[in-house]
């Protein structure tokens, strides 16, 4: 077993009308596609909110390639972060996390907001209706996950929602819960670290969860 970790080997591609990012997390490909037009940005946050737990879980440092940087703002409420995880799961010790910060300096104009349809979502938006500027889906999120048919079926029919109140939909492919389930880390535990650590790569000045 390593002692440390590893994030790194991180890609860039094209993939059909959509941009992929990709990293090797723990040796294990982590993948996040998005719409071209979206431009999403190469950032290590995602994958942190990923790895994190399992780095908690082993009691190993994480250490993040240069070319995915963290924001300061995140890098500085780790420590405080982690204690909330170990008072929630005791078991769980605290890490450090080796990784290039950034200030971040420019500024996000997007406000997004996680949308499934169903009530808890849909009452976040209408409680923030005029401050949310895109509603974000990903891909495996609901319980029993997305075959790729009911997928697209609900890219499409959700894409026409958010038109029709004046928002921009932003469907997110990824294998993130495959990586937590092969982990033997349970979703329920680990999807709102996930979902948390999203906005840099969208964009997003603000997310609702």
């Amino acid at each position: 077993m390593n002692d440390e970790l590893i994030i790194g080997d991180f890609r860039e591609s094209v993939v059909g009308d959509y941009k992929e990012i990709s990293a090797d997390i723990d040796s294990d490909r982590v993948f996040f596609r998005a719409p071209l037009k979206y431009k999403i940005d190469s950032r290590g946050e995602p994958f942190l909110g990923i790895a994190l737990l399992e780095a908690m879980i082993r009691g190993v440092d994480i250490r993040i390639e240069d070319s995915l940087p963290l924001s300061e703002r995140l890098y500085k409420r780790l420590p405080e972060l982690q204690a909330i995880y170990t008072c929630w799961n005791s078991d769980l010790r605290k890490v450090n996390i080796h990784a290039r910060i950034d200030p971040l300096k420019y500024a996000y104009e997007r406000v997004g907001s996680f949308f499934s349809a169903g009530v808890d979502s849909s009452h976040t938006l209408y409680r923030n209706m005029t401050e949310i500027t895109h509603l974000i889906m990903l891909s495996g999120f609901e319980i029993g996950g997305n075959t790729p048919e009911s997928w697209q079926k609900s890219v499409a029919k959700q894409t026409l929602f958010a038109q029709t109140i004046g928002k921009e939909l932003i469907p997110i492919e990824t294998n993130a819960k495959e990586w937590t389930n092969h982990r033997k880390i349970q979703w329920r535990f680990a999807h709102g670290l996930i979902l948390g650590s999203m906005g840099p790569l969208l964009k997003c000045r603000r997310i609702y969860i």
